[in-house]
Order: C-alpha cells, then sequence, then structure tokens
C-alpha cells in the first residue's frame, strides 16, 4: 500500500487544513485557519497566564473568609495573651495627636517613664508627614472590621505562596491552594495573633510575599524584574516598619539564600546588584523605625551589658529534642499549659508543623534526590536549619557560636521563633508533589525495603497510640513526664498520656490518607479527581485542629481588651499628675479581659493616665537590672526616692510602720494610703554622693538610713558636691507632657534638682535656653545642678537616632514613588515601530 505523496517539510495532508471549507474559501483563509491554535491550546495559554489558577485563588478567599469570618464580618478582634498589653499605648498616643497634633515618642505612665517607639510599642507611623498622619488616622482602622490590615497581610502571604508554588512547580489548582493553606493555616502563625502578637503575626505573614518578589526578581525577564525589586522593597520596608524584629531578620536570611541561589543556578550574578538595591531601599524604608529600636537595644534588659540576652535566658525558650516529636505529633511533649513537659520553661501551644505537610515535603524532597532542583534542595536546607536552630542551647557550642559571632543573634530570646522559616520551606516543597505534577516532580518509586519500613513504622505508631489512649502505656508515659517535670501531678501526666495516645493515632490516620489520596490522585477518573481535591480537605483538618481552637477561643467582641475600669489608686493618682503610685496588691484587677493581670503588672496605667512605677515592657530599660535584683522596691525610701505618692495593699496586707502612712481611701476591699513624707515627681536634695558601681548605689539605698530627700546617689563624679540652695529652693512645675516638661526654680545658693522620671539617652535638658547636663542619680532618675537664682529648666525627649532616621524613611519613600511612577511611564509607552524599509519614517 503506497502512501500519497507530501510535500517536503510540510505537515500532513489531514494537519494542512482545520476545516472542510478552508480550501474553498481560498488560499489565505486556508493559512489562517492552518495556524489558528485549537480550543484547547488557547485555554492552556490562557491559564498559564495566570500567576495563580483562578480556582485556587477562590479556593484561598473562600477558606481565608471562613477563617477570620467572625473578624471579617462581625468586628469581632483576638483577646488572649498580651492582646490588651500592646494596646494602651498606640491609643494615647493616637488621641494626643487628634487632640493636639503632637507625636508621642515616650511613655510617662509606666516604669518611671520609658522610650516609647524605640521599644516599638506604638506602630503608628509617625514618621511621616503631618498631612499623611492625618490620612492614615482616617482609614487605619475600620470599625467593621478593626484587624483588617492583618488579616489583608495574612492574604497576601497566602496568595504569595501559591504564586511560589504555581512558579516554582508548575502545580494546577490544587498545588497551589496546598501551598497557601499548608502556610495560612500554621499554628505557630495563627495561635500567636490570638494572644495579641500583631508585630509577629505581620512580620511572618509578609515572608512568602519577601520570597515571592525575591524569585520574580531574580528569574524574571523584561520589565517585570524592576517591577518586583521595587515591590520587594515596599514589602521589606512595611514588615520591618510594623513587625517583629527576629522574625524580619529570620525573613531577610531567607532572602538572601533565595537570592544567592538562584543567582548561582541561572549564572546571573547582575541579579544580585538588583536585588542587594531593592534591599537597601526597603531597609532605607523601614529605617525610621529599625534604627531607634537598634540603639534603643544596647540600653535594654536584654543587651545584658552589652553581651546580649543570656544562656540561661534562652534556654527557658528553647525546644528539648523530645520536642522534635511535636512537630508532627501535637500532643508528643503534652501540647501546652499544665499537661507540657518538653524543653522549655512553658508554653500555649505545640510547635505543630503538620504531619500532612511534613510528609508530602518528604516526597517532595524525594523527587528532586535524583534530578537538579535547586529550589527544593533549598527549601529543604532551610527547613533543617530553623528546625535545628528551634533547638537553642541544646545545640551546645553550636549555639553559643551563634549567640556570640553573628550580628543581633544575642538580642534573640526565642530560638523556637525559627520554625516559621520550617514552616514556610515545608509548606512550598510539600506542594511539590501535590496536584497534577509533571513527571519531572514525582518521587522515585519505593524499594521493597523502604515500603516495608513504612508500613512498619506505621503499624508501631498505632500501636503505641493504642496503648497511651488505652492506659497500657499511660504508666511509661507518666514516667517520661515526672523524669522531665517533677511536679507535674500524675492524674495530669496521665490525661496528657491518653490525650497523646488519641492525637497519634489521628496524625498517623491523617498522613496514610494523604498519601494515600495522592497516590490515587495520579489516575484520570473521576473519583481519582475527587481525590485530588480531597487533599485539601485533609491539609486542613490536620492544621486546623491545632490552630482554630484557638482562634475561636480567642475571639470576642472588641471590649475584652479594652481597659478595665479604673481601680481606686489608678483615680486618686491620676488626679495628682505630679505624684506617682506603686501597687503591691496580688488580686486580679475586675476586667471583662480574657487574661486579666495584677494591678502593679498592668499597662491600664496608661489608660487611666496615671503615673506608676510599675507596668510591663518586653525589653525594659537595663538601669531596672540594680532596682529588681536587689528587690528595691519594697523599701519605703525608695519608693520616696522614685516619686511614689500613693501605695495600694491588699486588705490583709500589714503596713510596715502605720506612723509613715496615712490612708486616703478605702473602696471595694481596695486601701490606698498616701506616703507621709512624700516628695513627689520633683524636688531637690543638698548633696550628691558618688560611688563606685550601681551595686553600691543600691545597697545604700537599701538601707534604712538613707534619706532621699537629703541626698542624691550617683557614678557621675562631676555631679557630686554640695548644694545648699537646695534646703529653701522654691519649685513650680510649668509644663507635664510626654516628650517635655519645664519648671521654674528659685534658690538663694546652688541647687541639685532630682526629677523621679527616667534618666535615659535622648533626654536632653535646657536652663534659660542653654544645654546643661543631665546626670543619673539613684540608679534610675534625673538630675540637673541648678544655679543660684531665678532659673527656667526644660527638658525635652527625643529617641536617639530618630530625626535622621526619620528623613531617611520620608525621602526613601519619595525615592520609591518617583521610581514606580517612572515604572509605569515605561511601561505605559508605546513600542517604537520601525519604518518599513523603503519608507520614510
Amino acid at each position: 500500500m503506497t502512501r500519497p505523496p507530501r510535500a517536503r517539510g510540510g505537515p500532513p495532508e489531514s494537519a494542512r487544513v482545520s476545516r472542510p471549507d478552508a480550501r474553498a474559501a481560498g488560499p489565505r483563509a486556508a493559512r489562517r485557519a492552518a495556524a489558528a491554535p485549537d480550543a484547547a491550546a488557547v485555554r492552556e495559554a490562557v491559564r498559564s497566564r495566570w500567576p495563580i489558577p483562578p480556582a485556587a485563588i477562590a479556593l484561598i478567599f473562600v477558606a481565608w473568609a471562613l477563617l477570620f469570618a467572625p473578624q471579617l464580618f462581625a468586628g469581632r478582634v483576638y483577646s488572649l495573651g498580651d492582646a490588651s498589653v500592646y494596646r494602651p499605648f498606640p491609643e494615647f498616643s493616637r488621641a494626643r495627636w487628634l487632640e493636639h497634633r503632637d507625636r508621642t515618642l515616650w511613655n510617662p505612665y509606666v516604669l518611671l517613664g520609658v522610650p516609647a517607639v524605640p521599644t516599638l510599642a506604638d506602630p503608628r507611623p509617625q514618621y511621616l508627614p503631618d498631612a499623611l498622619i492625618d490620612v492614615y488616622e482616617r482609614v487605619r482602622m475600620p470599625r467593621a472590621c478593626p484587624l483588617a490590615a492583618l488579616l489583608f497581610a495574612h492574604l497576601a502571604g497566602m496568595l504569595a505562596a501559591a504564586a511560589l508554588a504555581r512558579s516554582l512547580w508548575k502545580s494546577d489548582a490544587v498545588g497551589a491552594a496546598w501551598a497557601a493553606l499548608a502556610w495560612g493555616l500554621m499554628p505557630g502563625l495563627l495561635i500567636p495573633f490570638a494572644f495579641g502578637h500583631d508585630a509577629q503575626f505581620v512580620s511572618a505573614s509578609l515572608m512568602p510575599v519577601v520570597l515571592l518578589c525575591v524569585h520574580l526578581t531574580m528569574t524574571s525577564q523584561g520589565r517585570t524584574p524592576l517591577a518586583a525589586a521595587l515591590a520587594l522593597a515596599l514589602v521589606m520596608g512595611i514588615q520591618c516598619l510594623t513587625g517583629h524584629p527576629q522574625f524580619i531578620v529570620y525573613s531577610g536570611v531567607f532572602a538572601c539564600a533565595w537570592a544567592i541561589a538562584e543567582a548561582i543556578r541561572l549564572r546571573a550574578p547582575g541579579r544580585l546588584a538588583l536585588f542587594a538595591g531593592a534591599a537597601g531601599l526597603g531597609t532605607a524604608i523601614a529605617a525610621a523605625m529599625w534604627w531607634p529600636a537598634l540603639l534603643y537595644s544596647r540600653h535594654s534588659l536584654r543587651s545584658a551589658g552589652g553581651t546580649g540576652v543570656s544562656l540561661a535566658t534562652v534556654s527557658r525558650f528553647s525546644l528539648a529534642p523530645r520536642d522534635l516529636l511535636s512537630l508532627v505529633w501535637p500532643r508528643a511533649a503534652g501540647f501546652g499549659g499544665d499537661t507540657y513537659w518538653g524543653g522549655m520553661l512553658g508554653t500555649d501551644y505545640s510547635p505543630y508543623l503538620g504531619v500532612t505537610v511534613v510528609a508530602l515535603a518528604f516526597w517532595g524532597w524525594r523527587a528532586a534526590r535524583d534530578r537538579r532542583s535547586s529550589a527544593a534542595w533549598l527549601l529543604a536546607a532551610v527547613s533543617i536549619a530553623a528546625v535545628l536552630v528551634s533547638l537553642g542551647t541544646h545545640l551546645g557550642p553550636a549555639y553559643a557560636f551563634l549567640h556570640a559571632h553573628v550580628p543581633m543573634w544575642s538580642r534573640f530570646r526565642v530560638p523556637f521563633y525559627a520554625l516559621n522559616a520550617a514552616q514556610l520551606g515545608l509548606a512550598l516543597l510539600s506542594a511539590r508533589v501535590v496536584g497534577a505534577a509533571p513527571p519531572a516532580s514525582r518521587p522515585p518509586p519505593w524499594t521493597h525495603a523502604q515500603r516495608n519500613a513504612v508500613v512498619a513504622a506505621v503499624g508501631v505508631a498505632l500501636l503505641l497510640g493504642a496503648g497511651l489512649a488505652g492506659g497500657a502505656l499511660s504508666g511509661a508515659y507518666a514516667g517520661w513526664v515526672h523524669a522531665a517535670r517533677p511536679g507535674m501531678p500524675t492524674d495530669v501526666a496521665r490525661h496528657a498520656a491518653t490525650s497523646a495516645g488519641y492525637d497519634l493515632m489521628l496524625r498517623v490516620a491523617l498522613a496514610g490518607l494523604a498519601v494515600a489520596g495522592l497516590v490515587f490522585a495520579r489516575h484520570s477518573t473521576r473519583v481519582a479527581r475527587a481525590a485530588h481535591w480531597g487533599l485539601l480537605v485533609i491539609l486542613a483538618v490536620d492544621l486546623g485542629s491545632v490552630s482554630v481552637p484557638f482562634l475561636v477561643r480567642a475571639t470576642g467582641p472588641a471590649s475584652l481588651i479594652s481597659a478595665p475600669p479604673a481601680t481606686a489608686l489608678a483615680r486618686i493618682a491620676a488626679g495628682d499628675p505630679h505624684a506617682r503610685a506603686y501597687s503591691t496588691r496580688q488580686t486580679i484587677i475586675k476586667s471583662p479581659n480574657v487574661n486579666a493581670y495584677s494591678e502593679a503588672s498592668t499597662n491600664a496605667w496608661i489608660h487611666w493616665r496615671a503615673r506608676s512605677i510599675s507596668g510591663i515592657l518586653s525589653a525594659s530599660p537595663d538601669l531596672w537590672r540594680a532596682v529588681l535584683g536587689n528587690q528595691l522596691m519594697r523599701f519605703y525610701q525608695v519608693l520616696r526616692s522614685f516619686g511614689v505618692v500613693y501605695l495600694g495593699v491588699d486588705p490583709n496586707e500589714r503596713i510596715a510602720d502605720p506612723r509613715w502612712f496615712d490612708r486616703v481611701a478605702t473602696a471595694g476591699g481596695d486601701r490606698v494610703y498616701r506616703l507621709a513624707t512624700a516628695l513627689g515627681r520633683v524636688y531637690a536634695v543638698p548633696r550628691v554622693l558618688a560611688f563606685e558601681t550601681d551595686q553600691k548605689v543600691a545597697e545604700i539605698m537599701a538601707q534604712a538610713s538613707f534619706p532621699p530627700e537629703r541626698a542624691a546617689l550617683t557614678m557621675d563624679r562631676a555631679a557630686a558636691g554640695n548644694y545648699p540652695g537646695s534646703t529653701a529652693c522654691r519649685i513650680r512645675w510649668v509644663e507635664d507632657e510626654p516628650d517635655r516638661i519645664a519648671i521654674d526654680t528659685t534658690a538663694r545658693e546652688p541647687a541639685f534638682l532630682v526629677v523621679a522620671d527616667t534618666f535615659f539617652p535622648g533626654w536632653e535638658a535646657r536652663l534659660d535656653g542653654e544645654s546643661v547636663p543631665i546626670h543619673r542619680v539613684n540608679l534610675l532618675l534625673r538630675g540637673v545642678a541648678i544655679p543660684a537664682g531665678v532659673h527656667h529648666l526644660r527638658m525635652n525627649y527625643v529617641p536617639e537616632g530618630w530625626l535622621a532616621a526619620m528623613w531617611v524613611t520620608r525621602w526613601a519613600l519619595a525615592a520609591w514613588c518617583a521610581l514606580a511612577m517612572g515604572l509605569l511611564v515605561m511601561g505605559a509607552r508605546p513600542a517604537r515601530r520601525r519604518p518599513a524599509p523603503g519608507r520614510l519614517a
């Protein structure tokens, strides 16, 4: 049988014309018909243009809306843990701006006054010009959804994770949605948010966005790298301006590793310059936040005299090797609360990464073993490194080296926060094998020995879970618990064993279903496609069973994190702004808050507008080390020195010497006393004595014979001497604002004025317009030498580095806007058409 002849190099006769009437329409129509792609090719081309498949986008939006439905549609907030701790000062700062148009950089109401902006206590953009702050205050927080900005950061992270999976692995809708849900439902991301750690939530949520921008900057073509670099600069700036320093560093390390790996893979070192420029611009945009914070870190308790957080403190937040089981078995070490028996001092939740995510991530890594896939290997390496870092001091000399030699590392006290990088790496790596993956991403077949090992491990895990749940192994489990936590009650340990058993069986079943569903989804039947989408349900059950209960328990009206009604002590102190209050009450103040604090350990003093010498700050000034270490707050003479006028005590608490106190109020069981010889927030002393160390000063202040109205103690020998005019010095308050105070003095001879507010770099003093030094006295306070006569003393506070950093941020934002406009103009400009040969241009 002979075949009909065919033109050399042309297509088969059946492929030349796609329609029966094409030849009848003429040769031009025939050529157009032959060149026209078929419908399936068109659909595939349109799909490939989407960075995320539309079905995945819809699914991500639905999952996100369901997860945060009370917050999005009912205006609810989260109220566990520290949700109410970080709220009072931003509200106070906002109120002062709206009322006085005044930036508030100093918090005068807790701990004798503390820096506000350098300690990241105020996320408001006070670095912006006045007009832009006004705009921000109008759009910042819609009443219908107070958490809108935070929730949209989380949505951006989910979409970025999906886009990364699409770009890296060519994932279909299921694979892209898997990456988004595996990241967005992670307990380590959502549970801290339920506890009020907004800065941590924002910085972690934006990690996939940063990684996506880096990936596009390094790999895309045309003008896309410039747009991606600009987006990277903005995202990094926002992440730093609103986020948590430790997570920002982890995100930056991850981004740098990704950029270097892509530059090596593509042999394009020039792209590293573009990445570096974007990172530099992002760093400049965030200068107003990180530079003052970095300068403050030298003076905080976490500096430990310049050496950083002590390793003893770090060990309290380091996972032990037994905690690593919790990465795939949430209740392996008791989960949290009273049942926790892991290596940390305590925790409220498990560092769970998802057994389905880890199992499929391992599968994704196996798919890259025999094939060149730098992204898969990098993600695996980052995940393993993050897990190792989370062990903290249990790494021994290795972590001690990081703590001593890696910049900024000594400032971090919570090693297990590094797990956020592992969460992102595993989420992306697990998406490699989910969905209609190409053959190149399929793992090599299991050998018979490997298959038997997996089956044996699953069987052992199920038997162990059944033994724990049924009680056969609960005694052994309780023995392990008591070896790690001798003080845990036996009934609590046995309850932890039962919970761990049921939990283990659940996780093994979920992992088995995920692997089986993935294998079954390789077929082309309808049931297989249903199993394909069913993988997302398994993932949601796996991660959601740990994280969602916390979100549900934390959800409530905004009143749950509102400040409680002022106590009797707070009301009296608020009426006397030139006095300080101190409470020794151990009872919990009445509050609608889910996690109420004692009267002393609350930041509600800011809302009450009452000055206190207590409060909550995660990184207090290092000056408090000697005070806390010597327990000076229990001495009457120290309270007088610190300006305390009013004291609140429990009803059954005894007063050391009734002659020292005058009762001024008794309300609802509260007893409020006025110190009989109170000095207030400003007083003059006739002598200043200098000593060599703060410890010596603390020892003298603790002596009952120490008279704070007669002498001030210092390490500054330039202030030492006699000031005879202090005895008859007249003092009058002129202005008392958070960032500035003004006092008029009259003395016949030189006097020494003590202002019972915190001494801190950034405060400057001017006497009659001339700059004068501020001396640190009595460990914490400010002192100024005043010459004889009538004088006007003014003190102003500006954080170290604030002014320069503020202008750097403003100019960097202006530069970013100019570059963005230039890029838009370039993109809108029509391409120049070259004239045809023989024609005039």
